[in-house]
């Protein structure tokens, strides 16, 4: 069975395109959520992240849902050990040879859990 590689967004969500996170000043954050999580809740709310809370610590909370949920730094080991792939936009696309087209993107700067 082959494997469709073809980039699919989720429904209503911008995607995130390789080039826009190539400048030096974008970092891509790990954020790992319960499984029941939806992404939606968190649009258009506002994160106070503490950038210098040491692994274990509260980094942020935030009310999303109904719920609230901490943010906790986590180890860099941990985020090493990922990788993530970001789609091609447009010329980009065409000029890596097919629509849908993968990229690897930067290694995440932080990661919470």
């Amino acid at each position: 069975m082959a494997w469709d590689s073809t980039f699919v967004p989720a429904a209503g969500a911008a995607p995130l395109a390789a080039a826009d996170v190539e400048e030096d000043t974008t970092e891509l954050w790990l954020l790992r959520v319960p499984r029941d999580f939806s992404a939606s809740q968190l649009h258009k709310a506002k994160l106070d992240v503490v950038l210098d809370a040491d692994v274990g610590e509260e980094a942020a909370s935030i009310e999303a849902g109904g719920a609230s949920y901490r943010l906790v730094a986590s180890a860099a080991e941990e985020r090493q050990q990922l990788v993530n792939l970001l789609p091609v936009a447009g010329g980009e696309a065409e000029s890596e040879g097919a629509a849908g087209a993968l990229r690897l993107g930067k290694p995440f700067a932080r990661s919470f859990t």
